[in-house]
């Protein structure tokens, strides 16, 4: 890979804060394994609802950076959009394609939980583009993180149910 293309690989890992991986994973993780009783779907099912929480959660981050461009380039022009390394103009398309995508897979788990991630991304568009302030900002974040948790609860759910499309696999 080019100087170039590290740079702007780089720039991208900071605008979704790459770090943060671990936590979305392990919301969903852990509401499937509460909520199954101690089971997981089959390993396809299980990486669909993985990546589904992970569009949701990055793309609200970079959703989230790019409502707040303008207040960055005064405070924190080193940033990836007041910066110029990711184009600003490509955050909005991207982030919708991602959220579009999260739905998808968690539908492809369950009608349901396509809904549910909706949801989901729904409230952590509100959040970025209108979740502001001492109450409603912490708020929306708070029913961000419960609705990422509770999406692997409410499939665990059906899973212990037997109402999911998807075989379980008992750790």
């Amino acid at each position: 890979m080019s100087a170039s293309g590290r740079a702007r690989a780089a720039a991208f890992g900071r605008l979704i804060r790459v770090s943060l991986f671990p936590t979305a994973v392990a919301d969903v993780l852990a509401g499937l394994l509460v909520g199954s009783g101690g089971s997981f779907p089959g390993v396809g099912a299980t990486l669909a609802l993985v990546a589904a929480s992970l569009l949701v959660y990055h793309g609200g981050l970079a959703l989230n950076d790019w409502a707040d461009r303008e207040h960055d380039a005064r405070t924190r022009p080193d940033r990836p959009l007041p910066s110029g390394a990711i184009p600003a103009r490509a955050v909005p398309l991207g982030v919708a394609l991602g959220f579009v995508g999260a739905v998808l897979l968690a539908a492809w788990v369950t009608p349901l939980a396509g809904l549910w991630t909706a949801a989901l991304a729904a409230t952590a568009t509100i959040y970025d583009l209108r979740g502001r302030g001492p109450f409603l900002g912490p708020s929306l974040l708070a029913v961000c993180r419960a609705l990422n948790l509770g999406l692997g609860l409410f499939v665990g759910s059906l899973l212990l149910r037997g109402d999911a499309f998807i075989e379980p696999v008992t750790w």
